[in-house]
């Protein structure tokens, strides 16, 4: 019953990356209070491998906002964050990096309650974006571009 809210990853840019640095995921379920009102159990943790750090919390009886929370539908997802990254690289992320020297980093995040069009992936430079794309996570096809040239 529980459903992802939001995954989050980042890499510094380098040539054919393939992995990432750092992780955060975010997950709910929703229950029932004894009074019959929807509320949300919410569980966090984040990843950053390379010095060993593992940090996780939650807690519960979150109301219901406005119009609920979403998730999406982990059995259904064709493409992970890895693929995400290779569609990116593929359709002007690499074209970017490149011209940048890798002086950058990547953000990839899925995050259905922000109205995201999908894996929502950033190249920037100093908090600045300097390429976005967002891939559709059930098909894989590219739902938005800036800058829309390669």
């Amino acid at each position: 019953d529980w459903q992802v809210y939001e995954m989050i990853f980042w890499v510094d840019c380098q040539d054919s990356p393939s992995g990432f640095e750092r992780g955060f995921i975010a997950y709910f379920k929703t229950i029932t209070s004894d009074n019959g009102k929807k509320i949300y159990t919410v569980r966090d943790f984040s990843i950053i491998p390379e010095y060993k750090y593992v940090e996780w919390g939650g807690g519960s009886n979150f109301l219901r906002p406005l119009f609920g929370w979403k998730g999406f539908d982990l059995d259904n997802l064709k493409i992970n964050a890895i693929d995400a990254l290779g569609i990116a690289e593929d359709n002007g992320g690499a074209n970017i990096r490149l011209q940048l020297n890798n002086q950058c980093s990547i953000r990839l995040s899925l995050a259905p309650e922000l109205d995201a069009d999908g894996w929502d992936i950033w190249y920037r430079v100093d908090n600045l974006s300097e390429f976005e794309v967002s891939i559709d996570p059930y098909t894989g096809k590219i739902t938005k571009k800036w800058p829309g040239g390669d």
